[in-house]
Protein backbone atom coordinates (compact mmCIF):
# COMPACT_ATOMS: atom_id res chain seq x y z
CA UNK A 1 0.00 0.00 0.00
CA UNK A 2 1.95 3.25 -1.20
CA UNK A 3 1.80 6.28 0.84
CA UNK A 4 1.24 9.82 -0.94
CA UNK A 5 3.38 12.37 0.44
CA UNK A 6 3.56 10.24 3.83
CA UNK A 7 6.40 7.66 5.69
CA UNK A 8 5.52 5.80 8.57
CA UNK A 9 9.18 5.81 10.81
CA UNK A 10 9.72 2.91 13.28
CA UNK A 11 12.28 3.54 15.63
CA UNK A 12 13.46 1.77 18.46
CA UNK A 13 10.68 2.97 20.97
CA UNK A 14 7.94 4.12 18.79
CA UNK A 15 6.42 4.23 15.55
CA UNK A 16 5.53 7.71 13.66
CA UNK A 17 3.44 8.90 10.81
CA UNK A 18 5.34 11.98 8.92
CA UNK A 19 2.85 13.88 6.66
CA UNK A 20 4.81 15.74 4.09
CA UNK A 21 1.69 17.27 2.68
CA UNK A 22 0.49 18.68 6.16
CA UNK A 23 4.38 18.28 7.53
CA UNK A 24 3.63 17.12 10.72
CA UNK A 25 4.64 14.15 12.60
CA UNK A 26 2.67 11.91 14.89
CA UNK A 27 3.48 8.64 16.99
CA UNK A 28 0.69 6.38 15.63
CA UNK A 29 0.35 2.64 17.61
CA UNK A 30 2.03 -0.44 16.48
CA UNK A 31 -1.75 -1.69 15.41
CA UNK A 32 -1.61 1.22 12.91
CA UNK A 33 1.36 0.29 11.39
CA UNK A 34 0.64 -3.17 10.65
CA UNK A 35 -2.51 -2.33 8.69
CA UNK A 36 -0.60 -0.11 6.08
CA UNK A 37 2.10 -2.47 5.72
CA UNK A 38 -0.11 -5.51 5.37
CA UNK A 39 -2.31 -5.88 2.73
CA UNK A 40 -4.34 -8.77 4.49
CA UNK A 41 -4.38 -7.03 7.88
CA UNK A 42 -5.84 -3.98 5.91
CA UNK A 43 -8.93 -5.97 4.75
CA UNK A 44 -10.03 -7.14 8.17
CA UNK A 45 -9.27 -3.67 9.87
CA UNK A 46 -9.75 -1.39 7.81
CA UNK A 47 -13.04 -0.04 9.90
CA UNK A 48 -9.84 0.61 12.67
CA UNK A 49 -7.75 2.71 10.27
CA UNK A 50 -10.53 4.83 9.26
CA UNK A 51 -12.08 5.55 12.97
CA UNK A 52 -8.15 5.99 14.36
CA UNK A 53 -7.84 8.94 11.66
CA UNK A 54 -11.47 10.56 12.16
CA UNK A 55 -10.42 10.69 16.23
CA UNK A 56 -7.42 12.30 16.26
CA UNK A 57 -7.53 14.42 13.09
CA UNK A 58 -5.12 12.66 10.63
CA UNK A 59 -5.52 12.68 6.64
CA UNK A 60 -6.05 9.47 4.68
CA UNK A 61 -2.59 8.76 3.84
CA UNK A 62 -3.67 5.91 1.52
CA UNK A 63 -5.55 8.29 -0.94
CA UNK A 64 -3.55 9.54 -4.15
CA UNK A 65 -3.26 13.26 -3.49
CA UNK A 66 -4.13 16.36 -6.20
CA UNK A 67 -1.40 18.61 -5.24
CA UNK A 68 1.15 19.44 -7.66
CA UNK A 69 4.98 21.56 -7.36
CA UNK A 70 5.09 24.94 -8.60
CA UNK A 71 6.43 26.12 -11.01
CA UNK A 72 9.96 28.54 -10.02
CA UNK A 73 9.51 30.70 -12.47
CA UNK A 74 5.73 31.48 -11.55
CA UNK A 75 7.53 32.61 -7.99
CA UNK A 76 10.64 34.28 -8.70
CA UNK A 77 10.00 36.02 -12.03
CA UNK A 78 8.69 39.12 -10.57
CA UNK A 79 11.62 39.57 -7.86
CA UNK A 80 14.33 38.13 -10.50
CA UNK A 81 15.25 41.71 -12.27
CA UNK A 82 15.48 43.36 -8.69
CA UNK A 83 17.72 40.42 -7.60
CA UNK A 84 20.15 40.78 -10.73
CA UNK A 85 20.11 44.53 -10.08
CA UNK A 86 20.65 44.78 -6.26
CA UNK A 87 20.98 41.31 -4.89
CA UNK A 88 24.66 39.94 -5.39
CA UNK A 89 26.75 40.29 -2.21
CA UNK A 90 29.91 37.69 -2.88
CA UNK A 91 31.72 36.49 -6.16
CA UNK A 92 34.17 34.12 -6.25
CA UNK A 93 36.70 34.03 -8.56
CA UNK A 94 38.07 30.62 -10.15
CA UNK A 95 41.96 32.42 -11.15
CA UNK A 96 43.54 29.48 -11.78
CA UNK A 97 43.08 25.57 -12.80
CA UNK A 98 46.39 24.63 -11.56
CA UNK A 99 47.05 22.43 -8.63
CA UNK A 100 50.12 21.95 -6.83
CA UNK A 101 48.47 18.66 -5.42
CA UNK A 102 47.30 15.17 -7.46
CA UNK A 103 44.42 14.35 -4.96
CA UNK A 104 42.74 11.28 -6.39
CA UNK A 105 38.92 12.19 -5.35
CA UNK A 106 39.64 15.69 -7.02
CA UNK A 107 37.27 15.95 -10.18
CA UNK A 108 40.45 16.75 -12.43
CA UNK A 109 42.35 13.94 -11.11
CA UNK A 110 42.05 12.26 -15.02
CA UNK A 111 42.96 15.11 -16.51
CA UNK A 112 46.36 15.11 -14.31
CA UNK A 113 47.85 13.07 -17.09
CA UNK A 114 47.39 16.26 -19.77
CA UNK A 115 48.67 19.48 -17.82
CA UNK A 116 47.35 21.31 -20.75
CA UNK A 117 43.65 20.96 -19.67
CA UNK A 118 44.94 22.81 -16.60
CA UNK A 119 46.95 25.49 -17.04
CA UNK A 120 44.62 28.04 -17.61
CA UNK A 121 44.64 31.11 -15.52
CA UNK A 122 42.08 33.97 -15.29
CA UNK A 123 43.39 37.25 -16.97
CA UNK A 124 43.12 40.65 -14.80
CA UNK A 125 40.13 41.76 -17.51
CA UNK A 126 38.23 38.82 -16.34
CA UNK A 127 38.40 39.83 -12.92
CA UNK A 128 38.38 43.37 -12.99
CA UNK A 129 35.15 43.30 -14.91
CA UNK A 130 33.86 40.75 -11.92
CA UNK A 131 34.59 42.57 -9.54
CA UNK A 132 32.58 46.01 -11.18
CA UNK A 133 29.95 43.56 -11.58
CA UNK A 134 29.57 42.98 -7.70
CA UNK A 135 29.65 46.63 -6.47
CA UNK A 136 27.55 47.79 -9.10
CA UNK A 137 25.05 45.17 -8.01
CA UNK A 138 25.26 44.62 -4.31
CA UNK A 139 22.84 48.05 -3.39
CA UNK A 140 20.54 45.43 -1.04
CA UNK A 141 24.26 45.06 1.52
CA UNK A 142 25.86 46.38 3.31
CA UNK A 143 28.87 43.74 3.82
CA UNK A 144 30.26 42.12 -0.01
CA UNK A 145 32.64 39.38 -0.07
CA UNK A 146 35.03 38.35 -2.19
CA UNK A 147 36.41 34.67 -2.87
CA UNK A 148 39.41 33.09 -4.76
CA UNK A 149 38.94 29.16 -5.65
CA UNK A 150 40.73 26.77 -7.86
CA UNK A 151 42.75 24.85 -8.23
CA UNK A 152 44.90 26.20 -5.58
CA UNK A 153 44.54 29.41 -5.44
CA UNK A 154 47.59 30.39 -3.39
CA UNK A 155 49.66 29.30 -6.36
CA UNK A 156 48.60 33.09 -7.70
CA UNK A 157 49.19 34.71 -4.01
CA UNK A 158 50.35 38.11 -6.15
CA UNK A 159 47.09 38.00 -8.34
CA UNK A 160 45.43 37.85 -5.23
CA UNK A 161 47.09 41.21 -4.00
CA UNK A 162 46.14 42.74 -6.94
CA UNK A 163 42.46 41.97 -6.99
CA UNK A 164 42.40 43.11 -3.12
CA UNK A 165 44.26 46.17 -3.54
CA UNK A 166 42.02 46.97 -6.26
CA UNK A 167 38.84 45.90 -4.19
CA UNK A 168 39.70 48.01 -1.51
CA UNK A 169 39.86 51.40 -3.39
CA UNK A 170 36.53 51.15 -5.07
CA UNK A 171 34.92 52.68 -2.37
CA UNK A 172 30.94 52.17 -2.45
CA UNK A 173 30.35 52.68 1.29
CA UNK A 174 30.10 49.07 2.06
CA UNK A 175 32.01 46.96 4.48
CA UNK A 176 34.28 44.22 2.39
CA UNK A 177 35.26 40.57 3.20
CA UNK A 178 37.33 38.22 1.46
CA UNK A 179 37.92 34.57 1.62
CA UNK A 180 39.68 31.61 -0.14
CA UNK A 181 39.79 28.51 -0.48
CA UNK A 182 42.80 26.22 -0.47
CA UNK A 183 44.84 22.71 -0.16
CA UNK A 184 46.80 24.15 2.81
CA UNK A 185 50.55 23.98 0.93
CA UNK A 186 51.33 27.22 0.71
CA UNK A 187 50.82 28.22 3.88
CA UNK A 188 54.01 27.44 4.83
CA UNK A 189 54.89 31.00 3.19
CA UNK A 190 54.65 33.16 6.42
CA UNK A 191 54.01 36.58 4.03
CA UNK A 192 51.01 34.67 2.78
CA UNK A 193 49.88 33.77 6.19
CA UNK A 194 50.48 37.70 7.48
CA UNK A 195 48.88 38.92 4.30
CA UNK A 196 45.26 36.72 5.17
CA UNK A 197 45.47 37.44 8.47
CA UNK A 198 45.82 41.60 7.47
CA UNK A 199 42.87 41.37 5.55
CA UNK A 200 41.30 38.80 7.60
CA UNK A 201 40.40 36.31 5.15
CA UNK A 202 37.52 33.65 5.85
CA UNK A 203 40.24 30.49 4.54
CA UNK A 204 38.81 27.26 4.56
CA UNK A 205 41.20 24.61 3.97
CA UNK A 206 40.48 21.24 2.77
CA UNK A 207 41.92 18.50 5.66
CA UNK A 208 40.44 15.35 6.04
CA UNK A 209 40.95 14.21 9.26
CA UNK A 210 43.87 11.82 11.19
CA UNK A 211 46.85 10.84 8.99
CA UNK A 212 45.73 7.36 7.96
CA UNK A 213 42.62 8.84 6.55
CA UNK A 214 43.84 12.43 4.92
CA UNK A 215 46.97 10.65 3.38
CA UNK A 216 44.81 7.77 1.67
CA UNK A 217 43.69 10.75 -1.63
CA UNK A 218 45.73 14.00 -0.95
CA UNK A 219 48.91 13.84 -2.05
CA UNK A 220 51.53 15.85 -3.50
CA UNK A 221 52.63 15.01 -7.31
CA UNK A 222 54.43 12.05 -6.71
CA UNK A 223 52.19 10.59 -4.64
CA UNK A 224 53.56 11.38 -0.90
CA UNK A 225 50.72 12.08 1.55
CA UNK A 226 50.17 16.33 2.60
CA UNK A 227 48.95 15.96 6.15
CA UNK A 228 52.32 16.53 8.36
CA UNK A 229 52.89 19.44 5.86
CA UNK A 230 49.26 21.18 6.12
CA UNK A 231 49.36 19.98 10.13
CA UNK A 232 52.45 21.84 10.99
CA UNK A 233 51.80 25.28 8.42
CA UNK A 234 48.51 25.33 10.52
CA UNK A 235 50.05 24.97 14.08
CA UNK A 236 52.55 27.76 12.82
CA UNK A 237 49.35 29.77 12.28
CA UNK A 238 47.72 29.40 15.31
CA UNK A 239 50.96 30.06 17.06
CA UNK A 240 51.24 33.58 15.49
CA UNK A 241 47.73 34.78 15.23
CA UNK A 242 45.40 32.67 17.68
CA UNK A 243 42.34 34.97 18.05
CA UNK A 244 42.28 35.64 14.08
CA UNK A 245 42.96 32.06 13.19
CA UNK A 246 40.21 30.73 15.59
CA UNK A 247 37.45 33.21 14.38
CA UNK A 248 38.20 33.21 10.70
CA UNK A 249 40.24 29.50 9.57
CA UNK A 250 37.77 26.65 9.24
CA UNK A 251 38.14 22.80 7.81
CA UNK A 252 36.83 20.97 5.34
CA UNK A 253 36.38 17.81 5.29
CA UNK A 254 35.77 16.00 2.31
CA UNK A 255 34.18 12.64 3.80
CA UNK A 256 35.51 9.77 1.29
CA UNK A 257 35.16 6.07 1.93
CA UNK A 258 35.87 3.72 3.75
CA UNK A 259 35.80 6.27 6.77
CA UNK A 260 34.81 5.76 10.41
CA UNK A 261 32.67 8.80 12.07
CA UNK A 262 33.82 7.66 15.48
CA UNK A 263 37.61 8.39 14.56
CA UNK A 264 36.74 11.74 12.72
CA UNK A 265 34.38 12.77 15.41
CA UNK A 266 36.42 12.25 18.29
CA UNK A 267 39.73 13.94 16.57
CA UNK A 268 38.02 16.75 15.35
CA UNK A 269 36.98 17.43 19.30
CA UNK A 270 40.64 17.90 19.88
CA UNK A 271 41.32 20.36 17.05
CA UNK A 272 40.56 23.81 17.97
CA UNK A 273 39.33 25.30 14.64
CA UNK A 274 35.69 24.86 13.06
CA UNK A 275 35.34 21.92 10.87
CA UNK A 276 32.39 21.20 8.22
CA UNK A 277 32.06 17.95 6.02
CA UNK A 278 31.05 17.61 2.37
CA UNK A 279 30.42 14.98 0.22
CA UNK A 280 32.28 13.36 -1.73
CA UNK A 281 31.95 14.42 -6.03
CA UNK A 282 31.66 11.12 -7.81
CA UNK A 283 34.45 11.27 -10.35
CA UNK A 284 35.33 8.44 -12.20
CA UNK A 285 37.37 6.89 -9.43
CA UNK A 286 34.51 6.18 -7.23
CA UNK A 287 32.28 4.94 -10.17
CA UNK A 288 34.87 2.49 -10.76
CA UNK A 289 34.88 1.38 -6.44
CA UNK A 290 30.96 1.70 -6.22
CA UNK A 291 30.66 -0.44 -2.86
CA UNK A 292 32.73 1.86 -0.97
CA UNK A 293 30.82 4.66 -1.89
CA UNK A 294 27.93 3.11 0.23
CA UNK A 295 30.28 2.43 3.09
CA UNK A 296 30.89 6.43 3.26
CA UNK A 297 30.65 8.62 6.07
CA UNK A 298 27.94 10.64 4.72
CA UNK A 299 25.51 7.54 5.04
CA UNK A 300 26.52 6.68 8.46
CA UNK A 301 27.31 10.14 10.10
CA UNK A 302 23.94 9.88 12.08
CA UNK A 303 24.34 6.22 13.67
CA UNK A 304 23.08 6.12 17.34
CA UNK A 305 25.29 8.58 19.02
CA UNK A 306 25.43 8.49 22.70
CA UNK A 307 23.67 10.97 23.97
CA UNK A 308 26.29 12.84 25.99
CA UNK A 309 27.90 13.22 22.89
CA UNK A 310 25.91 14.99 21.14
CA UNK A 311 27.10 17.93 23.56
CA UNK A 312 30.97 17.29 22.01
CA UNK A 313 29.37 17.58 18.27
CA UNK A 314 30.93 20.63 16.01
CA UNK A 315 28.21 23.14 14.68
CA UNK A 316 28.54 21.18 11.50
CA UNK A 317 26.81 17.87 13.61
CA UNK A 318 24.13 20.18 15.00
CA UNK A 319 23.12 21.12 11.77
CA UNK A 320 22.35 17.76 10.36
CA UNK A 321 19.00 18.14 12.80
CA UNK A 322 18.19 21.74 12.11
CA UNK A 323 15.75 20.98 8.90
CA UNK A 324 13.52 18.77 11.54
CA UNK A 325 13.07 21.73 14.36
CA UNK A 326 10.17 23.15 11.97
CA UNK A 327 7.94 20.10 11.45
CA UNK A 328 4.88 20.27 14.24
CA UNK A 329 4.81 17.30 16.33
CA UNK A 330 1.83 15.88 17.79
CA UNK A 331 -1.86 15.86 17.16
CA UNK A 332 -2.63 18.68 19.51
CA UNK A 333 -4.32 22.06 17.74
CA UNK A 334 -4.52 20.27 14.38
CA UNK A 335 -8.24 21.25 13.57
CA UNK A 336 -6.67 24.23 11.88
CA UNK A 337 -4.67 22.74 9.21
CA UNK A 338 -4.58 23.73 5.82
CA UNK A 339 -4.05 21.21 2.99
CA UNK A 340 -1.16 22.82 0.99
CA UNK A 341 -2.47 22.91 -2.92
CA UNK A 342 1.29 23.72 -4.39
CA UNK A 343 4.87 22.51 -3.09
CA UNK A 344 7.82 24.08 -3.84
CA UNK A 345 11.09 22.60 -3.93
CA UNK A 346 14.13 24.02 -2.76
CA UNK A 347 15.99 26.47 -5.77
CA UNK A 348 18.86 26.95 -7.64
CA UNK A 349 20.30 30.09 -5.58
CA UNK A 350 20.53 32.18 -8.57
CA UNK A 351 20.88 34.79 -9.45
CA UNK A 352 20.76 35.92 -5.40
CA UNK A 353 23.59 36.68 -3.03
CA UNK A 354 26.74 34.90 -4.78
CA UNK A 355 27.68 34.16 -8.01
CA UNK A 356 30.64 31.90 -9.32
CA UNK A 357 33.08 33.24 -12.08
CA UNK A 358 34.98 30.80 -14.02
CA UNK A 359 38.60 31.22 -15.65
CA UNK A 360 37.37 32.52 -18.62
CA UNK A 361 34.72 34.79 -16.88
CA UNK A 362 31.49 32.45 -17.43
CA UNK A 363 28.88 33.15 -14.41
CA UNK A 364 27.51 30.21 -12.84
CA UNK A 365 25.40 30.02 -9.65
CA UNK A 366 28.02 28.62 -7.18
CA UNK A 367 31.58 26.46 -7.49
CA UNK A 368 29.92 23.17 -6.80
CA UNK A 369 27.63 23.23 -10.45
CA UNK A 370 29.63 21.31 -13.58
CA UNK A 371 30.76 24.42 -15.68
CA UNK A 372 28.75 23.22 -19.12
CA UNK A 373 26.53 25.27 -20.82
CA UNK A 374 22.68 24.67 -19.32
CA UNK A 375 24.51 25.90 -16.03
CA UNK A 376 26.15 28.93 -17.37
CA UNK A 377 24.04 32.16 -16.71
CA UNK A 378 25.94 34.74 -18.66
CA UNK A 379 30.00 36.26 -18.61
CA UNK A 380 31.92 39.27 -17.45
CA UNK A 381 31.37 41.01 -20.81
CA UNK A 382 27.20 40.39 -21.49
CA UNK A 383 26.19 40.28 -17.33
CA UNK A 384 23.90 38.02 -16.22
CA UNK A 385 21.55 37.12 -19.10
CA UNK A 386 17.90 36.99 -18.15
CA UNK A 387 16.95 34.30 -20.67
CA UNK A 388 19.53 31.87 -19.05
CA UNK A 389 18.93 32.12 -15.84
CA UNK A 390 15.22 31.11 -16.45
CA UNK A 391 16.55 28.47 -18.82
CA UNK A 392 18.13 27.10 -15.90
CA UNK A 393 15.03 27.31 -13.48
CA UNK A 394 13.08 25.66 -15.50
CA UNK A 395 15.69 23.00 -16.29
CA UNK A 396 15.83 22.39 -12.47
CA UNK A 397 12.23 22.51 -11.60
CA UNK A 398 11.67 19.77 -14.57
CA UNK A 399 13.91 17.64 -12.86
CA UNK A 400 13.47 18.12 -9.55
CA UNK A 401 9.60 18.01 -9.82
CA UNK A 402 9.88 15.13 -11.66
CA UNK A 403 12.11 13.37 -8.51
CA UNK A 404 10.12 15.38 -5.61
CA UNK A 405 6.62 14.85 -6.51
CA UNK A 406 5.05 12.06 -3.89
CA UNK A 407 8.30 11.88 -2.24
CA UNK A 408 7.57 11.76 1.38
CA UNK A 409 11.13 13.86 2.42
CA UNK A 410 10.84 17.04 0.36
CA UNK A 411 10.22 19.22 3.18
CA UNK A 412 13.53 18.36 5.01
CA UNK A 413 15.77 17.12 1.82
CA UNK A 414 18.89 19.72 1.16
CA UNK A 415 19.52 18.73 -1.85
CA UNK A 416 20.84 21.63 -3.74
CA UNK A 417 20.40 22.15 -7.66
CA UNK A 418 24.22 21.04 -8.01
CA UNK A 419 23.75 17.60 -7.42
CA UNK A 420 19.47 17.35 -8.49
CA UNK A 421 20.65 14.55 -10.95
CA UNK A 422 22.20 13.00 -8.36
CA UNK A 423 20.07 9.37 -7.00
CA UNK A 424 17.78 9.87 -4.07
CA UNK A 425 17.71 6.15 -2.25
CA UNK A 426 20.70 6.77 -0.41
CA UNK A 427 19.89 9.94 0.98
CA UNK A 428 16.31 9.15 2.03
CA UNK A 429 17.63 6.39 3.86
CA UNK A 430 19.83 9.08 5.86
CA UNK A 431 17.25 11.12 6.22
CA UNK A 432 14.88 8.73 7.44
CA UNK A 433 17.82 7.47 10.29
CA UNK A 434 18.65 10.75 10.87
CA UNK A 435 14.59 11.98 11.27
CA UNK A 436 14.00 9.31 13.60
CA UNK A 437 17.21 9.73 15.55
CA UNK A 438 15.82 12.93 15.72
CA UNK A 439 12.59 11.64 17.07
CA UNK A 440 13.56 9.37 19.93
CA UNK A 441 16.78 11.29 20.87
CA UNK A 442 16.12 14.96 20.21
CA UNK A 443 12.84 16.27 20.29
CA UNK A 444 11.68 14.80 23.38
CA UNK A 445 15.11 15.54 25.63
CA UNK A 446 14.68 19.50 26.31
CA UNK A 447 18.68 19.97 26.61
CA UNK A 448 19.46 18.33 23.74
CA UNK A 449 16.79 20.22 21.24
CA UNK A 450 17.95 23.62 22.80
CA UNK A 451 21.09 23.10 21.56
CA UNK A 452 20.00 22.33 18.58
CA UNK A 453 17.74 25.38 18.28
CA UNK A 454 20.76 27.71 19.57
CA UNK A 455 22.93 26.30 16.72
CA UNK A 456 20.26 27.26 14.19
CA UNK A 457 21.78 30.95 14.78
Amino acid sequence: MKLYYAKLLKGLKDIYLYDALENYVVKVPNKFFEILNNKDYWDLNKNYYENYLKENNIRDVTKPITTHFSNITEIDIENLESRIINGIDKITLSITNECNMECTYCIYHDKFSNPKLLKKNMTWDVAKKAMDMLLENSLNHDNIRLGFYGGECLMRFNFIKECVEYFEKCDNGVLKSYGLTTNGILLAKKEIRDYLTKYRFFVLVSFDGPQNIHDRYRKIKGGKGTYQIVLNNLKKWYEESPEYFLDYVSLNTVCAPPISDTILNYYFKEFPIKTSYSSLVMTDYFNKNIELVKNSYEKKVLDRIEEDDIFECNEEQLSFYKRFINVSYGITNNSGKRVIDKFVVGSPCLPYRRLFVSVNGKYYPCEKVDEVDINCIGDVNCGIIRERVLKLMSYYQEISSKKCSGCWAHRICYSCYANVEESCEEKKEMLQDEFIYYLENIYNNRRLLRLVEESEG
